[in-house]
């Protein structure tokens, strides 16, 4: 989009053009402020209202380099997550939501096929918001374009979502991991369990049924529109998801080493150490995770906090 609108002098813009335009130099609301939208002259505006809690937008940082520069992907995540995991419950059994999210902690590389733009782009914003602590470091296309069918044989972890599982499609997509939510179907090769799978799906099934049995009360509105008691069960189910994986790193403190020989304390995990103060059937799955660039991101922003604070094991 940069080079787009770089090379383009805005003469002769179609509709569709005029309106990319004018979203994409909007500059987003400041925390507990609003954003009202126009798209053309003759429509009426969409108004967006940005919570309370987020960071100030920097005035000097350009919408150019991406909404993710001056908005935290925690609260990008945390403004769509509600009404993503409640569409994704509708489209995928709890089995395959916790398959997912455990190919996902893995970084594993991801295709979801869905017909439906809403429930597409829901499933793969709706496990951003499931992984919490923990950010996705990769590539995230929630709508492939038919033109970038390329990415799919990138050599890296990635999340993208397919309307249309074309042959081509089909025949690159082969060796990922591949959710067809149209059919509620994971196809994936053997994966380690996620430490306490059990616990955690003995703990979510009860609030699960409670977010598909207020979804089929409520067909008729909009994805994205939750009435009170399906934001209340959606937000329980996020909660109890974060905190399990949250769980992941309580002892992480207890397993490292830390110079204080210097005015910057600089804290070193012991992964090995790490791993083997899990149970023998957990390890397997945390061997892998712990090399992950997301458990690698969130480790060392929890070591900078401590030292920043003072802690750390010397």
């Amino acid at each position: 989009l940069d080079n787009t609108f770089a090379e383009d002098d805005g003469d002769g813009d179609s509709d569709s053009m005029r309106i990319l335009r004018k979203y994409w130099e909007l500059p987003p609301p400041a925390p507990g402020e609003e954003a009202a939208f126009q798209p053309l002259e003759h429509l009426d505006s969409i108004a967006h209202h940005r919570t309370a809690g987020g960071h100030p937008v920097d005035p000097c940082v350009s919408s150019w380099q991406g909404l993710g520069r001056f908005i935290p992907e925690q609260e990008i995540v945390s403004e769509s997550g509600l009404w993503c995991v409640g569409a994704m419950c509708s489209a995928l059994s709890l089995d395959n939501i916790l398959n997912l999210v455990q190919a996902v902690l893995l970084e594993k590389q991801i295709v979801v096929f869905c017909p439906g733009l809403s429930h597409l782009s829901a499933i793969a914003f709706g496990v951003l918001a499931l992984i919490q602590p923990f950010l996705w470091q990769s590539v995230f296309l929630p709508v492939l374009p038919t033109a970038y069918i390329d990415f799919l044989e990138a050599p890296v972890p990635f999340i993208i979502g397919a309307q249309h599982k074309t042959a081509d499609m089909r025949q690159r997509a082969a060796g990922v991991v591949r959710i067809n939510a149209y059919k509620d179907r994971v196809r994936a090769p053997h994966m380690p369990h996620l430490p306490g799978a059990k616990v955690l799906h003995e703990a979510l099934a009860p609030v699960y049924a409670r977010i598909q049995a207020l979804s089929a009360q409520n067909a008729k509105q909009p994805v994205h529109v939750l009435t009170p008691q399906q934001q209340q069960a959606c937000g329980a189910f996020c909660e109890i998801f974060n905190e399990h994986l949250e769980s992941l790193c309580n002892s992480l403190r207890c397993h490292t080493i830390t110079d204080v020989q210097h005015s910057d304390r600089v804290s070193l995990l012991l992964k090995d150490s790490f791993v083997g103060a899990f149970a023998a059937a957990d390890r397997h799955f945390m061997r892998l995770f712990v090399e992950t660039q997301m458990f690698e991101a969130h480790s060392d922003s929890l070591l900078r906090a401590w030292n920043n604070a003072g802690g750390g094991a010397e």
